[in-house]
C-alpha cells in the first residue's frame, strides 16, 4: 500500500509581492536546503481589492494552495496502484478552530471527491500571511465591482460573460490564472470584446514549474486540485469587494462530465465544476461562517447552445472571436506540444467537444494543431479520444451513467441533468456520426 506522504507548508521569506512557501522532502535531512515555492504576481489581483480579505477566507486560500502544491509534488505513478496517493498535510492557518470543528472534514471530503486520493489535514496556528495583505491601497480607487467571475480564456467563461454583460450592465471583475504565459495575452484580448458592462481583468500566477522535489523528476501532470486554487483566489476578491456570489461557468456536459468508459471513473475524469464540488465548497464556506457562495450559472446549457447565444450577442465576426479562445487539455506546463501558434490541439476530448459546439453555432474557425477531425485514421493513437467518444455516443445513457462521475448533491434535478446530457450528445452526434 502507498505510504502516507508527509507535507508541511509554511511561509519562510517575503520578496516584494512574492511570498515563498517552504515544503520539505518526505525524509527531511539537516544538510538539505528546503526548496521554495513562489506564489507570483498576486499584485494584479491586489490592485482590484479595496480591503484586506478576512482571516477565514485567507485561511481557505492557504489550505487550497497547500493542497495544490502537494498534488503537483507527488507523482501518481509512484503510488502502489499507479494512481492513488495518500497525503498527510500540516497547514498553517490564522484561525484553526473552524477547521478542527467541521470545515477540515468537509474540505477533506471535497479533496477526495476531486482527486480520488486519500487526505489527512492537520492545522496549526500561524500569523497572517502577507500574500493576503494588500498593503497601501492603490492611488486610484479600483473600478466598482458587482459581479466576480472566473475567466480562463476558454469558450465557456468567455461566452458566459459576453452574454451576461449584454443582459446586465453591472460592472464585472474577471479573475484569470495566467499559466502558461500564453494565457496572459489571450485573456486580455478576450476581455476587451465583452461589451455592455465595464469589465476589469485581474490576473494571477501560481507557477507549477517551481514546485520541485530535490530530485530531477517531472511534476505530476494531472491537476485535479487546480479548481480549488482558482475558486479560493477569486473568493479573496469576493470577500474584499463585498460580492456574495462567485460565478464558476462551465457548460452542463463538462460540469457533470460523465466518464466515456469504465477506465475514466472517479478521479480519472476531471470534476472541477461538478455539482458535488460546488455543493461541498459551499458547505465549507458555510462552516467557516463566510457569507459567500460559488455557483455555475450555465449548468443548464450545452456548449453549443452557449456558443450560439454568444455569437448572437457578438454579431458579425463572432465566430472568429470564439476561435481565439482556448479549450485544450494539453496546453498546461509539462506537456510536450508547441502551443504558441495553435494552442488547441484538435485531438483531446475538450477540443472534440469544442469543435462540435462551434459547428452547432455556425462553424468552427479555430486553427488547430492538426486539422484531423475527418482525415485522421481512427486506428491511430492520436484518435483515441475520438474512438472513446464514438463508443460513448453509441451506448444508451441514463441515470446509472450519469452517476458514473460521482454522487449528486441533494436538490439536483436529475431529469434536467439528463436532458442537458441528451442535448449535448445530439450536438456531438451531428458532428461525428458519419465517422
Amino acid at each position: 500500500m502507498t505510504e502516507w506522504q508527509p507535507f508541511e507548508f509554511g511561509v519562510t521569506s517575503i520578496d516584494g509581492d512574492q511570498t515563498k512557501y517552504r515544503f520539505p522532502h518526505p525524509v527531511e535531512c539537516a544538510n538539505r536546503k528546503a526548496r521554495n515555492f513562489g506564489v507570483q504576481d498576486y499584485q494584479g489581483l491586489q490592485n482590484h481589492l479595496t480591503a484586506e480579505p478576512g482571516d477565514r477566507v485567507a485561511d481557505l486560500h492557504t489550505v487550497a494552495v497547500a493542497c495544490y502544491i502537494a498534488d503537483k509534488h507527488y507523482r501518481r505513478d509512484e503510488s502502489s496502484d499507479g494512481w492513488t496517493r495518500r497525503f498527510q498535510m500540516k497547514i498553517p492557518v490564522i484561525d484553526p478552530e473552524p477547521w478542527e470543528n467541521g470545515a477540515g472534514a468537509l474540505f477533506t471530503e471535497l479533496l477526495e471527491f476531486l482527486t480520488s486520493d486519500q487526505w489527512r489535514l492537520e492545522f496549526r496556528p500561524h500569523p497572517r500571511s502577507v500574500v493576503h495583505r494588500i498593503g497601501s491601497l492603490p492611488d486610484t480607487a479600483p473600478n466598482p465591482v458587482e459581479v466576480v467571475s472566473l475567466f480562463s480564456g476558454g469558450l465557456d467563461s468567455f461566452c458566459h460573460n459576453v452574454i451576461a454583460a449584454s443582459n446586465n450592465p453591472a460592472p464585472r471583475l474577471l479573475i484569470g490564472h495566467c499559466v502558461p504565459n500564453q494565457l496572459i495575452g489571450i485573456q486580455k484580448s478576450l476581455s476587451t470584446r465583452i461589451q455592455g458592462a465595464h469589465c476589469s481583468l485581474a490576473q494571477f500566477r501560481v507557477e507549477p514549474n517551481r514546485i520541485r522535489d530535490w530530485s530531477p523528476r517531472d511534476l505530476e501532470l494531472t491537476q485535479r486540485t487546480r479548481t480549488l486554487l482558482f475558486m479560493t483566489t477569486a473568493l479573496l476578491a469576493c470577500d474584499s469587494r463585498g460580492v456574495p456570489v462567485l460565478e464558476v461557468p462551465e457548460n452542463g456536459l463538462l460540469a457533470l462530465n460523465p466518464p466515456l468508459n469504465a477506465t475514466r471513473v472517479g478521479g480519472s475524469s476531471t470534476k472541477s465544476v461538478h455539482p458535488s464540488v460546488l455543493h461541498l465548497m459551499n458547505q465549507v464556506l458555510e462552516r467557516l461562517a463566510l457569507d459567500l457562495r460559488v455557483e455555475n450559472p450555465i449548468a443548464h446549457l450545452t456548449k453549443g447552445e452557449l456558443c450560439r447565444r454568444a455569437v448572437n450577442v457578438l454579431g458579425p465576426g463572432g465566430l472568429s472571436t470564439l476561435a481565439r479562445t482556448v479549450s485544450c487539455s494539453s496546453m498546461m506546463p509539462g506537456r510536450t506540444r508547441d502551443t504558441q501558434r495553435t494552442p488547441n490541439c484538435g485531438r483531446c476530448y475538450p477540443c472534440l467537444i469544442r469543435h462540435a459546439s462551434l459547428d452547432a453555432a455556425g462553424g468552427d474557425r479555430t486553427s488547430y494543431n492538426r486539422q484531423d477531425f475527418e482525415d485522421l485514421p481512427m486506428l491511430e493513437s492520436p484518435a483515441r479520444h475520438r474512438r472513446a467518444l464514438r463508443r460513448w455516443l453509441g451506448r444508451p445513457f441514463g441515470t446509472p451513467e450519469l452517476l458514473g462521475s460521482g454522487a449528486l448533491p441533494p436538490g439536483i434535478d436529475i431529469d434536467a441533468a439528463l436532458d442537458v446530457i441528451r442535448r449535448s450528445r445530439a450536438e456531438l452526434e451531428a458532428c461525428y456520426a458519419s465517422e
